[in-house]
């Protein structure tokens, strides 16, 4: 039987918000490059590191490229 009462709010509304906040503040927005803006979102709201550990990665990814 389903608990009632409180529940786990959705979290689509949530992820959706954040990512139309990371697009817009980006004026130069380049849908060409679309993959690119959600591979970063997706890196920025993991848990599976912790800040610094993000903040390595990424200056270490920029530096492959």
């Amino acid at each position: 039987m389903p608990r009632r009462g409180l529940s786990k709010p959705p979290a689509e509304p949530v992820v959706k918000s954040l990512i139309q906040k990371l697009l817009h503040s980006h004026n130069s927005f380049n849908r060409d490059e679309i993959n690119g803006y959600f591979n970063l979102f997706i890196f920025v709201i993991s848990l599976l590191y912790d800040n610094l550990e993000k903040v390595e990665e990424l200056v270490n990814l920029a530096f492959q490229k």
